[in-house]
């Protein structure tokens, strides 16, 4: 008897997650796939994952400062923007 086993969608993130840095079992490999065809928001994860990993080998071979003059795929140099504090609530003006 041929039975699917489910698995959910953290499982599967968890898995496309291991993906990135090692190769999954047959069995897990088949599961996985199983469910991003039935599942549209594991999908996207899936996409997304892909897109960080890419940015991420990209911004590496660019060097520390990610300067060679190039634009990124949205027009900007795809740096993350530093982080800001957020205004003192209660001033104001």
């Amino acid at each position: 008897m041929d039975q699917t086993i489910q698995v959910s969608c953290k499982e599967a993130a968890r898995l496309m997650s291991r993906q990135q840095d090692e190769a999954l079992s047959t069995d897990e490999q088949e599961h996985l796939r199983n469910h991003l065809f039935v599942c549209l928001s594991c999908r996207r994860f899936d996409m997304q994952l892909g897109f960080l990993r890419r940015l991420a080998r990209r911004y590496g071979e660019q060097g520390e400062d990610g300067g060679n003059g190039e634009q990124g795929e949205y027009g900007g140099d795809e740096k993350v923007a530093p982080k800001t504090t957020p205004p003192e609530s209660g001033s104001s003006g």
